[in-house]
């Protein structure tokens, strides 16, 4: 049976509220080794409410006193305040924490910073984990690791959250423990890591957001490469992701021939039911996308992950009939931000290819964003020993090719951008 571990309480039964819930205190500890596991509760099917860390409630309220006036003055303001020192000592990290909120070893589930699993008719609203760590130690590859959600489901808003805590996943591998000073570039492919959310899977409708959310804390995919700012997966339906901020440092330390995804915003979109809409509008990226864990400037190669963007790093279609229309918007990566790749570094969107199946019916729309960013660094186009087939594109790095352009419906249009 599953179990369910929260700091407030195990489960939110639907219909239920937790409001105004808090966790005080340094040198507490939530471990459980499987199951659905939460800062706040385990597991969500009610109403989240202004819950989380007390100091960092302060951050929500500046979110959403800027995000709710949704002005570019607001906006910029906002990124001025979290761009700066005033909040830094609410970050947490992985060797200084006031809360560890764990799954352990060979464990499966959900791990979040607020709730671990956020079902169909869970609504997450103004909460923010503060100087937690969240750590998943060599879970199994299906399990979800998220600051504030670890898997979302629901139908609900999940609005005006904020992680500050550092999360991290960590994939076991012979003879490297963690944080091995000789780590780099062990593991394997699609172990997956956010911000905010780790996965967002909706099965029952695609009118769902997520609006108003920001990262602030850093996340680290230790022995993998498939991050995001504040969703690492989405799958199956889609929705809207809007007025989103990440201004968090994603680490990775391993390469892979043409694998590995890491996005400011959205780190892998797949498996997406047809005929579905893929939303994410005024959103923006002031973070370091993709930094490697032993980055060197010298080094011919760092140990990264391959295609990785400000906004959305990959979208990758399993079958040939898939009709998907995706639509970014507005979006923003700032001056201030870096992005890291192996192959492909791009300010807005990097890649769209298939595994299995077709692009020939994906609609990609880019309309109106905007990349300032000058740190768009490919260590394929850098350094020639690494292949020399690296792609860079202020706003778009490409797309694969048609397997029938006879038939093809889909297309890239990009409009009315600048970078």
């Amino acid at each position: 049976s599953t179990s369910f571990t929260g700091g407030i309480a195990g489960k939110n039964s639907r219909s239920s509220k937790i409001q105004n819930c808090y966790i005080f205190g340094s040198g507490n500890t939530i471990t459980a080794k499987q199951g659905m596991i939460g800062g706040i509760t385990g597991a969500n099917a009610g109403t989240l409410v202004y819950c989380g860390y007390s100091d960092s409630m302060k951050i929500v309220d500046s979110v959403y006193t800027a995000l709710s006036t949704n002005t570019n003055d607001s906006k910029n303001a906002l990124t001025k305040l979290l761009g700066g020192s005033t909040y830094s000592s609410l970050k947490g990290s992985d060797t200084s924490y006031d809360l560890k909120v764990e799954m352990t070893d060979s464990g499966y589930g959900y791990l979040g910073g607020v709730t671990g699993f956020n079902s169909t008719n869970g609504s997450v609203i103004e909460c923010a984990t503060g100087k937690w760590y969240i750590h998943g130690y060599n879970i199994v590859q299906n399990a979800v690791i998220g600051g504030v959600v670890g898997q979302n489901e629901s139908e609900k808003t999940v609005q005006y959250n904020v992680n500050c805590a550092y999360v991290k996943r960590y994939i076991w591998v012979s003879g490297y423990e963690e944080n091995s000073a000789s780590r780099n570039n062990r593991g394997t492919d699609k172990y997956y890591v956010g911000g905010v959310i780790g996965e967002q899977q909706n099965r029952t409708s695609g009118g769902w957001v997520i609006d108003s959310c920001v990262n602030y804390g850093a996340v680290e995919d230790e022995n993998s490469h498939n991050s995001g700012g504040i969703i690492a997966r989405w799958r199956n339906n889609g929705g809207t992701v809007s007025n989103c901020f990440n201004y968090g440092v994603l680490y990775t330390n391993m390469q892979a021939a043409s694998q590995g995804t890491v996005g400011g915003i959205i780190g892998f979109i797949n498996e997406m039911t047809n005929g579905q809409d893929v939303n994410i509008l005024s959103c923006q990226n002031h973070g370091i996308v993709n930094q490697p864990i032993y980055y060197s400037t010298t080094a011919a190669n760092n140990y990264c992950a391959n295609d990785c963007a400000g906004i959305l790093a990959e979208v990758n279609t399993q079958g040939v009939t898939e009709t998907v229309k995706i639509n970014l918007s507005d979006c923003v990566n700032g001056s201030d931000a870096t992005v890291f790749a192996f192959s492909m570094a791009d300010g807005i969107v990097s890649w769209l290819g298939g595994t299995g199946g077709s692009i020939d019916n994906i609609i990609l729309n880019i309309n109106r964003c905007r990349n300032y960013s000058t740190n768009l660094i490919s260590f394929q186009n850098s350094n020639s020993s690494n292949g020399g087939y690296g792609r860079t594109g202020g706003i778009f790095g490409t797309r694969a090719d048609y397997s029938d352009a006879a038939t093809a419906v889909g297309y890239t249009s990009i409009t009315n951008c600048f970078s």
